[in-house]
């Protein structure tokens, strides 16, 4: 991962600045500690997480829990596809000297009895939990897991879909009971925003996740949860936007030339015209093709321009005249080319 800028270390090592210590941290113009977390918080560079891990365990509760909030504000802006490399960010970062500066804050000696400490923090519990199911020892990450399978909210899904790939036995069967168990249609909106990270279990070696994926995929499919898949169409989340497309190109009932088109006039996103223009070659017949063809030529992606006009010329021969000879002048050259 990118490492913390300058700035946000400064600000790390200005928070943990205790000034009980013979031998202080060399820091700039003196600040709180609480407001040097604050600038971490508002930095946005989730990177620095595991850097004020220790301090949610501070003696000043203050300190705590202005850690705890920049915690819970850092990794919300990770993107669920992102969770799996930052999980193991989480316990691969060398925290020296950070972790060093409290006595009894040492993150790396957090035993599992001390995780329900951190529901002291209503708000930020989830995260919290979330880094806590993410650390060294196999006994804390099962604490953790076992705190996360008591929320039923949907903010913990990311969290239980990640432990499905623990190295650590009990803690696979653990993070399958609670995975499996919102495997339904209430957990829909949810399967859907952590879209990117469900199909990515798939991939997974320790354990068999394929089945996971299948059944989020076919509850998003079904009558009951093909709303939220429809909503993801128009999701700010690119990879999510992309596979509710392909998701919604198999659900029965949805009709694919208008999933087709609505892909094609995504404006901020130049895989998927090309995607849709693709599909539309294996997928589209008659006067559904007819329908779509004109919005391809019309596209500005040259790839999807291109497609269209092998389509005219294998496809719709008899139309195809008028549009070959304006290819002869478009503007870029693998169109005049072809």
């Amino acid at each position: 991962m990118k490492a913390a800028s300058e700035s946000v270390l400064s600000s790390i090592e200005e928070a943990y600045r205790n000034p009980s210590l013979s031998f202080p941290l060399k820091v700039g113009p003196t600040r709180t500690q609480e407001e040097a977390l604050q600038r971490v918080a508002e930095s946005g560079e989730s990177v620095a997480v595991p850097y004020i891990l220790p301090l949610l365990l501070s003696p000043s509760e203050g300190i705590a829990r202005a850690a705890a909030r920049a915690v819970h504000r850092l990794m919300a802006r990770v993107p669920p596809g992102n969770l799996p490399a930052f999980d193991d960010w989480l316990r691969t970062v060398y925290l020296f000297p950070y972790d060093r500066n409290f006595g009894n804050s040492d993150w790396n000696d957090l035993r599992p009895e001390g995780v329900s400490t951190l529901i002291r923090f209503p708000e930020e519990t989830v995260s919290l939990l979330g880094a806590a199911s993410g650390h060294r020892s196999g006994h804390v990450r099962e604490a953790a897991l076992r705190l996360l399978a008591e929320v039923h909210d949907g903010s913990e899904l990311p969290f239980l879909l990640v432990r499905l790939n623990d190295w650590v036995g009990p803690i696979r069967r653990a993070a399958r009971e609670a995975v499996e168990e919102r495997l339904n249609v209430r957990y829909a909106p949810h399967l859907v925003r952590n879209l990117e990270l469900v199909f990515r279990i798939r991939d997974w070696q320790r354990a068999s996740c394929v089945p996971y994926a299948e059944r989020a995929a076919d509850i998003l499919k079904s009558p009951e949860g093909r709303e939220w898949l429809i909503r993801g169409l128009d999701s700010r989340d690119r990879a999510v936007r992309r596979l509710c497309f392909e998701l919604a190109l198999e659900t029965p009932g949805l009709n694919v030339r208008d999933t087709l088109l609505q892909a094609l006039r995504q404006k901020y996103d130049q895989t998927l015209p090309l995607w849709a223009a693709r599909q539309a070659s294996s997928r589209l017949e008659g006067e559904d093709l007819r329908a779509v063809l004109p919005v391809m030529w019309g596209h500005r992606s040259a790839g999807v321009r291109e497609e269209a006009l092998l389509l005219y010329r294998d496809r719709l021969p008899g139309e195809a005249e008028e549009i070959l000879y304006k290819a002869l002048m478009d503007s870029h050259p693998d169109i005049r080319q072809r």
